[in-house]
């Protein structure tokens, strides 16, 4: 004879079985919010296309080889110099964030004009197109910084950067970023580092920037 109905386990047996729902659904959430903010290269690329892209990048932060024109620094054939540069900074991608074609990164490095080993970082923004960077534009570059300092600060930076804030409250604070400033601003329409008339700086732009 079946057993006699019970409405209160029942409703426990339901309740149960909503709350292992809630907390599977939660867990789900927390991993989607984590992934959003996981910001390790590895997760994005291998070491072998990590390396490559580094030597990319390293053409558009790194002053060019002195007997080229500006214009033909991403030339192929320049490969090998900007290798040995990222190399002898001891270059690497910090933090990647890709969403589509679209990169967000974080390049640190040594400086070669610290007395105290320290570092700068690089954010910018650019679209990887058949392996090929195109619409690169530099966000930020810190001041020379003790790598802990550095860590803190230009992880905070690239945040906001990949959450799309207003970066106007670091502008202008050089604790913070160094370039841009008042006196200099990125032109990715030509890439590279532009100098109002008005700039304090405009006169030794060939000599801090290597554009000449």
């Amino acid at each position: 004879m079946p057993g006699k109905f019970c409405p209160g386990l029942f409703y426990q047996a339901i309740m149960f079985q909503v709350k292992s729902a809630i907390v599977l659904l939660l867990g789900f959430i927390a991993a989607a919010g984590f992934s959003c903010t996981d910001y390790n290269p590895e997760r994005y690329k291998s070491s072998t296309e990590l390396n490559d892209l580094l030597v990319r990048i390293s053409a558009y932060t790194e002053k060019k080889p002195r007997h080229i024109s500006y214009t033909d620094r991403f030339n192929t054939e320049h490969r090998a110099y900007y290798q040995r540069v990222a190399g002898n900074l001891n270059s690497r991608i910090e933090q990647l964030y890709v969403s589509d074609s679209l990169h967000y990164f974080l390049l640190v490095k040594n400086d070669t004009k610290s007395l105290y080993k320290e570092k700068r970082a690089v954010g910018g923004i650019f679209r990887l197109e058949r392996d090929s960077i195109v619409e690169m534009e530099i966000q930020f570059i810190t001041p020379m910084l003790a790598e802990e300092e550095l860590t803190r600060k230009a992880s905070e930076l690239f945040k906001s950067m990949v959450k799309n804030e207003n970066m106007d409250e670091y502008f202008g604070n050089p604790a913070y970023m160094e370039w841009p400033n008042p006196n200099v601003s990125y032109d990715k329409a030509t890439n590279r580092w532009v100098f109002p008339e008005n700039s304090e700086l405009a006169v030794f732009k060939d000599i801090m920037t290597g554009q000449k």
